[in-house]
């Protein structure tokens, strides 16, 4: 990872610092700062070495702490498909920063027996973790009666108007799972 020394790190998601501890050994973030979108991610980047900040949250929260403490020089690790604009809105705002691309996401087509679940009668609890896969489940054909469970109002905006949909509390998998759990608990 050909980062600058004295910049400080920005991390949306686990999988970036997976990434990094994958091509530079598990201790790839030693003695960085790291701004962290939630606490998920700040833990894997403790474990990586860094000294951490959570969000506790969304990019929009993220975005809020960067730009109170005002860190310095950033440079947010993301994925090839990221959202939410980080960098530039920063920059706007006068603070100094770069993007690296350091994973991508790959969709993943769904499995026949998904699919069959999807085109039935019986009801279906569909967990999306983000808004790409939101996007990705909704051109999908679904004749099923399906209860969309969204991480966050991005994810959620693309079944708005056709299907019965819930967003997790917090943008973390603790929230998800208690939100499927309790519609799981409500189906007829």
């Amino acid at each position: 990872m050909a980062v600058p020394a004295d910049a400080v790190l920005v991390l949306t998601s686990g999988r970036a610092v997976d990434a990094v501890t994958a091509g530079a050994g598990p201790r790839a973030l030693e003695g960085r700062l790291a701004y962290c979108v939630g606490d998920r991610t700040a833990a894997l980047a403790a474990e990586a070495g860094a000294r951490t900040l959570s969000a506790r949250g969304t990019v929009e929260d993220l975005l809020a702490l960067l730009l109170r403490d005002r860190p310095g020089r950033l440079v947010h690790l993301r994925a090839q498909h990221g959202r939410g604009d980080l960098i530039p809105r920063l920059r706007a705002e006068g603070i100094e920063g770069e993007e690296r691309e350091v994973y991508r996401m790959q969709d993943c087509p769904p499995t026949p027996e998904a699919l069959r679940l999807l085109q039935g009668d019986r009801p279906v609890v569909a967990p999306v973790f983000s808004p790409r896969s939101a996007r990705n489940l909704a051109q999908l054909p679904i004749s099923a009666p399906v209860h969309i469970v969204a991480i966050s109002p991005a994810a959620a905006q693309h079944f708005e108007g056709r299907f019965p949909t819930e967003t997790a509390a917090r943008p973390d998998a603790a929230a998800m799972q208690d939100l499927v759990l309790g519609r799981l608990g409500n189906l007829h």
